[in-house]
């Protein structure tokens, strides 16, 4: 009897089921490279999908701070200089990557941020009138399960909408390839080679120079990204930075904060002058979200 699916379902999910079970520690990069690279073939084009980033999307990235002290140059919150030496969610050992989150509550529940700690916190965005193109892994997924894009993007709905309308059995197969690295990138893990799938993903797509969009671990619904060092360092700015206090924490990403320092204003090497800075002219969006004139220009490393 013939199976009932096109042949690219019942691959796609025998695929699936063999890179979800691989044994990680034993595995080298290039055959689970390899694995992914056959796993990308078998879906359709849609099952990468992508999306534009612009200066209208401020993206947020948390520390906690050492010694209960802020940092005082703008560079150490970044991303590290030599990169790390572990496996990272997006990244290989040694890789430079910059890590951000799409508001303040997610970016602080993926540092773990608990009552007492002091965090610094830093607002950034892409540069006008650049646009980063970004890879986003759980957007069919979200979408065939709800009907409207996670990314609050009207277009990309109506886009989505008429790719299912046109051909549903190969829309499918692209929500199928676009689930499984959603369900991959948020996976808890123990030990860094856990890490090696999503790694992998990241750095196959970042040699595009674009950005990576995938679902956080701590945040059920929420977003992070994440974009290599050169590519940070030619297409965002700073905005400004603060230092908050946790005075309490009750889960849910549900944190109440006390602003004990911010500044807007960076001096070229990034050091942070905390005595003289005013803070940056924003309005609230449809969303309540900030929303801050293109015009202005925020601190750049390049």
């Amino acid at each position: 009897m013939s199976h009932p699916w096109p042949s690219d379902i019942p691959t796609i999910f025998a695929k699936a089921q063999a890179l979800r079970g691989a044994l990680l520690r034993a595995r080298t990069i290039a055959s689970i490279e390899e694995e992914l690279r056959e796993f990308r073939q078998c879906a359709s084009a849609g099952g990468i999908y992508s999306i534009r980033r612009n200066h209208e999307n401020i993206w947020v990235r948390a520390r906690r701070c050492n010694d209960d002290s802020p940092f005082d140059n703008i560079i150490d919150l970044l991303y590290p200089p030599a990169g790390s030496p572990d496996f990272g969610r997006a990244q290989y050992p040694g890789s430079q990557i910059f890590y951000a989150s799409w508001n303040l509550h997610t970016a602080l529940e993926e540092i773990g941020a608990m009552a007492d700690d002091l965090i610094q916190v830093v607002n950034l965005r892409v540069r006008e009138p650049v646009e980063l193109i970004c890879r986003v892994v759980g957007e069919l997924q979200f979408f065939h399960a709800a009907g409207r894009s996670q990314l609050r993007s009207g277009p990309a709905a109506e886009f989505l909408h008429q790719e299912m309308a046109a051909d549903p059995l190969s829309f499918s197969a692209s929500v199928l390839f676009n689930s499984v690295m959603a369900e991959i990138f948020r996976l808890p893990t123990k030990r860094p080679h856990d890490y090696k799938i999503s790694a992998a993903y990241a750095e196959w797509y970042f040699q595009t120079g674009g950005g990576l969009i995938f679902p956080s671990v701590e945040s059920p619904g929420a977003m992070n990204l994440a974009v290599p060092a050169t590519v940070f360092d030619a297409k965002f700015e700073v905005l400004d930075t603060s230092v908050v206090r946790v005075v309490d924490y009750v889960g849910y990403g549900i944190y109440l904060l006390k602003t004990e320092h911010n500044s807007s204003n960076f001096a070229d090497d990034g050091s942070i002058d905390w005595k003289n800075s005013t803070p940056v002219p924003s309005t609230r969006g449809p969303f309540g979200n900030v929303v801050i004139d293109p015009k202005y220009v925020g601190w750049r490393k390049t």
